[in-house]
């Protein structure tokens, strides 16, 4: 069972759904076949329905981001984005998917060039000026951003909750390998974090 604190201690992260990794025309080879696929439309939706969430009950939502060079100096060693020429910032890849587009009001992230959405960048200050204690995450990937996250969530003492099929990989082994070793984190399906949600106090 998923428990929550009072929302006002809440934020969700929506971590690199960007244009380029999901939508036809992105940058990375596999974009188009991934937004006919299935299970990625799937986890896509379980993404909407905890923005949808959020929103009602008035948390804090963090949009993360690459927003890469043009010459790609800030781009993680041996990263597939230079290679391919994706996340560029000012561009549409970079952004994020349409149906998870931030709303004024919502805090954008730009990533520091690792994996996770601290790294390099102000994503701790702005929680701690805000009073969240409690980080819920979904968003792309499971073995990569969204673990490096988490662990990071542990390292800066924020509890974290994963929504498990609202990761990519979802039912692939590196995404089970993933949940399996992050013990430290309460992992639930969409579902249940909404149930929680639902039932956190205002």
């Amino acid at each position: 069972m998923i428990t929550l604190p009072n929302v006002k201690e809440i934020a969700l992260i929506v971590h690199d759904m960007s244009n380029d990794a999901l939508k036809p025309g992105g940058k990375y080879p596999n974009a188009e076949a991934a937004s006919k696929d299935p299970a990625v439309q799937e986890y896509v939706q379980n993404n909407v329905k905890l923005l949808q969430a959020a929103r009602a009950r008035g948390i804090t939502v963090f949009h993360t981001g690459h927003y890469l060079r043009p010459d790609y100096q800030d781009v993680a060693p041996n990263g597939n984005s230079a290679r391919v020429g994706a996340l560029q910032a000012d561009t549409w890849g970079a952004e994020p998917i349409e149906e998870l587009a931030p709303l004024p009001g919502e805090w954008r992230v730009r990533k520091g060039g690792g994996y996770s959405a601290f790294t390099g960048s102000p994503l701790d200050k702005w929680l701690h000026r805000l009073g969240i204690t409690t980080l819920i995450i979904g968003g792309a990937g499971t073995h990569a951003g969204v673990e490096a996250t988490v662990r990071d969530m542990r390292e800066y003492d924020y509890h974290a909750v994963i929504a498990s099929d609202a990761c990519s990989g979802a039912g692939a082994e590196h995404h089970a390998a993933s949940m399996l070793t992050l013990t430290f984190a309460q992992r639930g399906t969409t579902q249940e974090v909404l149930d929680a949600l639902d039932k956190a106090p205002d």
